[in-house]
């Protein structure tokens, strides 16, 4: 990870942000939904771990239960299948705005930054709750996963700057698991790592962000103190 200061990189024309966990407070909504899914499915109560709950957070969906539960492709299909259906039934209160996330976004808009987001939730879902959080006025751009050719965080994040026409040198991505930080850097985009309370200690240094924040707030702050 190179010493370098999130006020710095916030000075790039674009920035794109992370949906969950980043910019909507989703953790308990996405652990509740996977692990009803999951004992519909057969799964015993006791083997449907916190920890592997947490760590649905951040990657597509269909990897998460692939992955984290063992479950067969066509297995995670009919999970996902399932998992969206009943999130789409969530209340809104469900989906809050990350604490700070509408000061921040609003800061850097004021500053003539150009601002999308990249997620690995399905598109047409995370231009949804944008729209709850009251958010998607602020953005350019919204990639998200899109079948069959947009399934990984790369993906999503060269979608989101070709969206905004522009280059890798022109942004930065800013999110809180390692996806956000290794997607952004498979296109040589410079990562904001925030702890949010999703990753893990030492998660973000480790994945090799360029910056670290603890929380939201410490960004405006620090631009508030630069300025």
């Amino acid at each position: 990870m190179e010493d370098v200061d999130a006020t710095d990189l916030f000075l790039r024309p674009v920035v794109v942000f992370d949906f969950d966990g980043t910019l909507a407070d989703t953790a308990d909504s996405i652990k509740r939904t996977a692990r009803h899914v999951l004992e519909e499915m057969g799964m015993p109560a006791d083997e449907i771990d916190e920890a592997r709950l947490n760590s649905m957070i951040g990657p597509p969906l269909e990897e998460g239960f692939h992955d984290l539960f063992g479950l067969t492709s066509a297995g995670s299909q009919r999970a996902c299948a399932r998992y969206r259906e009943l999130y789409a039934q969530l209340d809104p209160s469900a989906c809050p705005p990350m604490p700070h996330a509408i000061e921040l976004v609003d800061m850097l808009g004021r500053q003539g930054r150009t601002l999308a987001v990249a997620t690995s939730r399905r598109e047409d879902v995370a231009e949804r709750l944008l729209v709850q959080i009251g958010l998607r006025d602020s953005f350019a751009a919204v990639a998200g996963h899109l079948e069959p050719y947009r399934r990984t965080k790369a993906a999503s994040i060269a979608a989101a700057l070709e969206m905004c026409g522009a280059r890798p040198a022109d942004a930065v991505m800013v999110g809180d698991r390692f996806h956000d930080i290794e997607g952004a850097h498979e296109l040589d985009v410079p990562a904001i790592g925030v702890y949010t309370g999703t990753a893990e200690p030492g998660e973000l240094e480790r994945s090799g962000a360029d910056a670290i924040l603890w929380g939201l707030e410490e960004a405006i702050i620090k631009m508030r103190r630069s300025s």
